[in-house]
């Protein structure tokens, strides 16, 4: 059977409690971590600790007690919330002229607003295949490749373990509703959000997440 979806009010209020709650501080080092990321290049620690005026220690232990931040094999960041340098299709990202992946179909409505205000997303229907695109634009969604554009969606108990397997694998986009609902009913415990409801949500949960800075570069 499929999962009866939350009206929005719910939905917010449970990424609410799923927050990872970031002090002032921690929060300008989170913004920082994901723009020098969005540079395109993987992080060193040496950066994020020149770029918040830190010691290099202190910027290991902040990368450390972050949950969904992946690193490669030289100990460079090369994915944070939702952001990636590595090549991890099906969601291509390109911000300030760089080609980047985001993990879900969800992540555009949150970084872009961080990141700048501007985007290009190119994507797939998770179901059929189709290609799918729009920008992203002034807090506005632009030249959509599909009017009736759809989003899956499910509910996080919380930010820790292995969110890219227990999130981002059910947040995807779809061409319609009638493509979103047949994914759907075949994935328990997802629902269908539309695409007003996608943007609402990630300007609240970017409201939520970094609530103490001055919004948007």
């Amino acid at each position: 059977m499929p999962t009866e979806p939350p009206d929005l009010d719910e939905i917010a209020a449970t990424l609410q409690k799923a927050n990872v709650g970031l002090e002032p501080r921690e929060q300008r080092h989170a913004l920082t971590l994901l723009r020098t990321l969005a540079e395109g290049t993987p992080v060193e620690v040496a950066t994020l600790a020149e770029r918040t005026d830190q010691g290099t220690r202190e910027a290991a232990a902040f990368i450390e007690g972050r949950p969904g931040v992946y690193r490669d094999e030289e100990d460079r960041v090369i994915g944070f919330w939702g952001l990636t340098v590595a090549h991890m299709p099906p969601h291509a990202y390109r911000v300030h002229g760089r080609d980047l992946f985001t993990w879900c179909a969800w992540d555009p409505f949150i970084l872009t607003p961080w990141l700048g205000g501007e985007a290009e997303i190119a994507s797939a229907d998770a179901r059929s295949g189709e290609p799918i695109a729009f920008r992203i634009t002034g807090g506005e969604v632009r030249d959509l490749s599909h009017g009736d554009l759809t989003l899956s969606f499910t509910l996080p108990d919380e930010w820790r373990e292995d969110v890219i397997a227990k999130f981002c694998h059910f947040i995807h986009f779809f061409t319609d509703e009638a493509s979103a609902t047949a994914w759907t009913d075949a994935n328990p415990d997802t629902f269908i959000l539309s695409l007003a409801d996608a943007v609402a949500l990630g300007r609240v949960w970017g409201e939520q997440t970094l609530p103490d800075l001055d919004g948007p570069a």
